[in-house]
């Protein structure tokens, strides 16, 4: 090789190792620039996954009745009614919750705690009307009285007439008895309007019963969730339960064989009616007729029996396939009424046995019309339409079919000699030669879905405006939410959280303890430090970066031996003592270190008032001196725990607000407080949808303020209070927002309750004013759209200490903070999750890193020409002429150079922007705003800032190129803590419990496995 050659060589070399050297110092250099400007601030998280929570299975679902239409209802009541419903969900350890559709998602509003000694195996809803006697019409009766008195003087006016004139006795007792015989035309005209006048009918108010293992059937008060009515089915376990569609009767099918009938009365117990006729083995479902007066029930023999009510007979028996050694269960039953166009309604009963198969039966004969194997294993539940057309099951196959009434025409050739066959009069025209559809209606299966992980127990199907939604739950724990069901291959599924909306979880901040609630016992945690060394150098920290701390380690745990389940707990915040109730009972205890051991050592507070009933929610003072009650009667007590802080000290009852329990408070309207005026001084509440009077109401949130000063209590009808600590009185009311209120807490710095709703919009309501804040008044009502329409409920809020103006939600699956101090930008921006947000604040800072980047390569890359060599007189040098040879590999050496210098402009320009850009995964409100910004043509832009950038190096996430995207400047969310059980802040640490999907799925049953061939 020639000398050039290589010399040349070796410069392209040595250019090309210079660029790599010095892309790699572009890199480094810019990221630690932008790391520098990003990690001014940090806090220190700690995720908890040690709390070891496992709901229990979903056994059994209803959706409470619509309320009666009114002839004059506008489809926009009409949808208002529907809202006012609650999907009552029944759980294996014998809790009841009430889920409320009333925001952009389901809410979990309340739960009634159970036992697992009392095992749910139905629930029902009832909606009993209310008939008035129209003759006890109030304004009739005045009417009545009124014209008796104007009567009576009259009567007493003609005897004093008779005195005076002396006239004659005989004639003047003819005259009175004429009088008593002939009524006014006004008394006739009273009377006839009574004979035509109808009774008055009014819904009455929704009862919800349960029945199970037990035997019996108990209806629970909504407001105290106390039992207030239990009734023996004297028949062992009951498998099953059904109202009629006038919600008048009961029926239940028992162990023995029997299906009991109860009268359900209007203010009492059930009253026994009837019993129908055996069956051989339990009775496992039933159903009721449209008209109620015949029974369908199936039973653990394979036999259907339809059944009169009236006499208690069977009038027909319907016979399943069975398994060699083995009996056909009917699982689940339903009758079907189905409107065709011209012919009757078509009645069929649909029956779901252990088989897998779903078989449909003809009401009047019979017989069997259609079996349909749906399903891989034992058919669970069934759900189908208003219209009869559409039937869904589902069981242990975990699948969710979806069968349809259609219309399987076959085309048929008619002849002449045929015409009068069934087929030739059917046809439009019976000439010879013509063919004429021959329409034949059967049960199709038309589609099928797989959402849940084991046995589905349950089905629901919510046509109702504006559900259409189908509910499914089993198993795996989960409600899931699938619409629209109108096109059922495109539904999409909302699965609900596995755990309560309202937190088990407790903090003591002062102590750094965590508490955790289950069903019989609570769990105390210290959590862990970190090491100060970590806090040394806050600028070298990572974004989650794993931090060295002392471990989270449990210091004690506390049976609870009561009647039901836990339903609220609290722990004080110097962590002496934690207060836990059920229904019945609040019990106190002491916690206290043993001085030997050092030992927490737990011991029942014996002088805890026995007044006091059970609670639904608690909390404790910040001093710890105070515990305060929402009482199952919907009274909130004060209790004084004394000054000792020991198990012994003298406690008593030191106020009682009952303004929940009677509805009688101070009202304001929210019109009012977003303008700024003090409310009215005084003024009967009256909830929007309450229908008669004033109502208790479950107190489902408490908050004291962070001095002691206030506490606030809110009801599920959306009635919040603000009471003075100091001089134990009511001291404001809220605004009825328009939706329910999820939770509220108040801001650690400022005397302001921060209250979130289910629309995903919350308030900032000042104290002392007694009015909205500011912010408030101007924000409130336009917050992002990307957040609001969520279909997450907000389950808590928390704010961070040495941050006060930082707001943060947390909801199952994300953290959204909101500064107070920044705007929120237009409606629509795009909400910055944590890495947009850290490459959005060093923004416009990156233009100066590239420049000042590429000139210092730039001057380290082309090192300045070696000076020419002179002669020894000083004179300069004479010009050195290259062959073409050396020209032409210089020039190659320069090419090189350039190319080099282009290569890591460009890297370094590419890099910059792919940090700064760089979208999460996980951010669905980032994904939508991509999706919907088209192709670009090699520029990407962000709040106005435009950078260039080259082709081969652009993120393939990235698409909002030739767009201005606007960010909201003063919200931030979070998607990288999953399964939120809790979020908040233990000094400037911030606490986040969480409970992944995969550990609950691990800690139950093994699902339904069957093996095909292949697989």
């Amino acid at each position: 090789m020639p000398a050039s050659a290589a010399a040349a060589s070796a410069a392209t070399a040595s250019a090309a190792a210079a660029t790599s050297a010095a892309v790699s110092a572009a890199v480094s250099a810019a990221t630690a620039g932008l790391a520098d400007a990003a990690d001014a601030d940090f806090v220190a998280v700690h995720r908890c996954r040690f709390v070891q929570y496992t709901p229990t299975a979903i056994v059994s679902m209803a959706f409470s009745p619509l309320p009666s239409p009114t002839p004059s209802a506008s489809p926009a009541a009409a949808t208002t009614d529907a809202l006012m419903r609650h999907l009552a969900v029944a759980r294996a350890n014998g809790d009841i919750e009430l889920w409320n559709p009333r925001g952009q998602g389901w809410f979990l509003e309340r739960t009634i705690p159970g036992s697992p000694s009392v095992p749910i195996e139905s629930v029902v809803w009832v909606r009993q009307p209310i008939v008035e006697d129209p003759d006890s019409d109030q304004e009739d009766e005045a009417e009545e009285d009124k014209d008796e008195q104007m009567a009576d003087l009259a009567e007493d006016d003609d005897a004093q007439n008779d005195m005076d004139v002396d006239a004659d006795a005989d004639q003047s007792q003819k005259s009175a008895a004429s009088k008593q015989q002939t009524p006014s035309k006004k008394q006739q005209q009273q009377q006839q309007h009574k004979k035509h006048k109808k009774p008055l009918k009014r819904d009455g108010p929704l009862r919800l019963f349960a029945a199970g293992l037990t035997g019996q059937i108990i209806e629970h008060d909504l407001s105290s969730h106390l039992p207030i009515h239990e009734t023996d089915s004297f028949g062992g376990p009951i498998w099953c339960m059904a109202a009629n569609h006038a919600n008048t009767l009961l029926a239940v099918g028992c162990e023995d064989g029997y299906v009991r009938i109860f009268r359900i009365m209007p203010d009492g117990p059930l009253e026994f009616l009837s019993t129908v006729e055996k069956q051989a083995t339990r009775v496992m479902s039933l159903a009721w007729h449209p008209t109620d007066k015949f029974l369908v029930v199936g039973s653990a023999k394979g036999t259907i029996r339809k059944i009169s009510v009236a006499t208690g007979k069977s009038i027909h028996r319907m016979t399943l396939d069975t398994v060699r050694g083995e009996d056909t269960i009917v699982w689940d039953i339903k009758v079907l009424r189905s409107l065709s166009g011209t012919g009757p309604a078509t009645e069929t009963i649909v029956a779901a046995d252990s088989l897998g198969y779903v078989t449909f039966w003809d009401w009047n004969t019979a017989t069997l019309r259609k079996r349909v194997k749906a399903h891989g294993a034992d058919v669970l539940c069934l759900a189908a339409n208003a219209a009869g057309t559409r039937v869904f099951s589902s069981g242990v196959d975990r699948k969710i079919v979806e069968i349809t009434l259609t219309d399987v025409s076959a085309t048929h050739h008619y002849h002449s000699s045929n015409s009068n066959s069934s087929h030739g009069a059917s046809a439009a025209s019976p000439a010879a030669g013509k063919r004429a559809p021959a329409s034949r209606m059967t049960w199709v299966v038309s589609g099928q879905k797989r959402y849940h992980t084991h046995d589905v127990r349950a089905l629901l199907y919510l046509e109702d405006r504006p559900f259409d939604t189908l509910v499914s739950g089993g198993v795996d724990t989960s409600i899931i939410f699938s619409s629209p069901t109108a096109e059922f291959y495109r539904m999409k599924q909302q699965r609900m959280p596995y755990f309560p909306h309202r937190s088990l979880i407790s903090v003591a901040k002062s102590a750094r303890l965590l508490l955790s609630r289950f069903d019989d016992h609570v769990d105390i945690w210290r959590l862990g430090t970190v090491a100060q060394s970590e806090l040394q150098t806050p600028a070298n920290l990572q974004d989650q970066q794993r931090l060295s701390h002392t471990p989270h380690k449990q210091i004690i745990s506390i049976k609870f031996s009561g009647r039901t389940n836990l339903c609220a707990s609290a722990i004080s915040d110097d962590g002496r003592w934690v207060a836990l109730s059920d229904l019945h009972t609040v019990k106190l205890y002491c916690i206290a270190l043993n001085a030997e051991t050092e030992q927490p050592v737990v011991k029942r507070a014996k002088n805890f008032p026995a007044s006091v009933p059970g609670a639904h929610s608690l909390t404790f003072s910040p001093d710890a001196r105070r515990l305060i009650i929402a009482g199952t009667d919907a009274r909130v007590r004060v209790v004084d725990l004394g000054e000792d802080g020991v198990a012994n000290s003298t406690m008593q009852v030191i106020a009682v607000f009952d303004h929940h329990a009677t509805g009688t408070t101070v009202s304001s309207t929210l019109s009012s407080l977003q303008s700024g005026s003090a409310p009215p001084s005084a003024d009967s509440y009256r909830h929007p949808h309450q229908q008669h009077g004033h109502q208790r109401a479950f107190v489902s949130s408490l908050s004291v303020s962070t001095d002691g000063l206030w506490l606030a209590t809110g009801d599920v009808l959306n009635r919040i209070h603000v009471y003075n600590m100091d001089t134990l009185k009511l001291h404001a009311t809220l605004p009825t927002f328009r939706s329910l209120h999820t939770c509220m807490t108040f801001h650690p710095t400022e005397p302001t309750l921060i209250v979130p709703c289910m629309n995903n919009e919350f308030y900032l309501y000042n104290v002392d004013a007694m009015r909205l804040t500011d912010w408030s008044r101007t924000h409130s009502h336009r917050l992002p759209l990307r957040f609001v329409q969520r279909h997450e409920a907000i389950m808590g809020v928390t704010v961070n200490p040495a941050h006060p103006h930082l707001l943060s939600l947390w909801g199952q699956s994300y953290i959204c903070t909101f500064d107070l101090l920044r705007p929120l930008g237009p409606r629509d921006a795009v909400l910055l999750d944590m890495e947009r947000k850290r490459a959005h604040q060093v923004a416009p800072r990156v233009p100066a890193l590239v420049s000042s980047l590429v000139s210092s390569l730039v001057s380290s890359l082309m090192p300045a020409p070696a000076p020419a060599p002179r002669s020894a007189s000083g004179a300069k040098p004479a010009k050195v002429r290259l062959s073409r040879r050396k020209s032409r590999a210089l020039d190659m050496s320069l090419k090189a150079q350039a190319q080099a210098l282009a290569q890591v402009e460009q890297t370094a320009k590419a890099k910059a922007l792919a940090l700064v850009m760089a979208p999460s995964a996980p951010d669905a409100d980032a994904a939508d705003a991509d999706a919907g910004a088209g192709a670009g043509t090699g520029a990407s832009a962000m709040d106005g800032v435009v950078f260039d950038e080259p082709d081969d190096v652009k993120p393939k996430s990235l698409s909002t190129r030739n767009k201005t995207v606007t960010y909201s400047e003063g919200t931030t969310m979070d998607h990288r803590y999953q399964a939120i059980m809790f979020a908040g802040f233990v000094g400037t640490d911030m606490v986040v419990v969480e409970r992944p999907v995969l550990h609950v799925l691990a800690a139950l049953p093994q699902a339904f496995y069957k093996h095909k061939y292949g697989t």
